[in-house]
């Protein structure tokens, strides 16, 4: 690794915390996507918009 970021011209611990914030980015995003999916199977022909009303509160915090 130490290799790469002396090609790249960047540091060991800027691409960690890159990494890591990627990581956790990703993390929500497949969480978000369980979440939506799940009201889509129970609810399949619910629009867009009440679907965004009805999640609302699961995502604001």
């Amino acid at each position: 690794m130490t290799t790469v970021c002396k090609c790249l011209g960047l540091k060991r611990d800027a691409y960690y915390k890159y990494k890591d914030r990627a990581d956790k980015r990703l993390e929500i995003e497949q969480q978000i996507l369980e979440i939506v999916h799940k009201r889509r199977r129970s609810l399949p022909r619910e629009g867009v918009r009440k679907l965004i009303k009805s999640l609302d509160d699961q995502f604001t915090k």
